[in-house]
């Protein structure tokens, strides 16, 4: 099966040209002057009514924990993987009897429960892109030099 997403930008785009149409760009703003951080809700609640404000508010929770199961899943094994490398320490390395991570998700869930707890969940959404990209260049050049920088 092909998996490159290819339709994932034309959606991306029909979404945002949804949002544009139903929401002047000037009210795109809260009261405190910050970009709205739910207009998926609100859009949908002017075309389908406060039930469908819902269904959709119910569907991004559902993927946003989609997503953050699947970051601490890929995450944890990438801890694994650096462990087997030697690139972590070696008890990030081991499997419970079931053959799961369980020192990598602990590890993992625990670095972003502490993040959480640190950090409002705005900044944090804001800057996993930038961290994601810093760790992935910061990778390709310690295993590429063995250094950093």
């Amino acid at each position: 099966a092909d998996c490159r997403g290819e339709g994932t930008p034309a959606a991306y785009l029909l979404i945002n040209i949804v949002f544009m149409r139903a929401i002047a760009p000037a009210a795109m703003v809260g009261a405190d002057g910050e970009p709205m951080a739910d207009i998926g809700a609100v859009v949908a609640r002017m075309f389908f009514g406060e039930i469908g404000g819902d269904i959709v508010t119910l569907a991004i929770i559902a993927i946003l924990l989609s997503t953050l199961t699947t970051m601490l899943f890929t995450g944890s094994r990438l801890f694994l993987a650096m462990a087997w490398k030697g690139e972590l320490p070696a008890p990030l390395g081991r499997c419970n009897a079931a053959g799961a991570p369980s020192t990598s998700i602990a590890w993992y869930a625990g670095i972003a429960i502490v993040l959480l707890w640190l950090a409002p969940v705005k900044a944090l959404l804001e800057y996993t892109g930038l961290l994601t990209t810093d760790w992935s260049l910061g990778g390709f050049f310690f295993r590429r030099y063995g250094r950093l920088l």
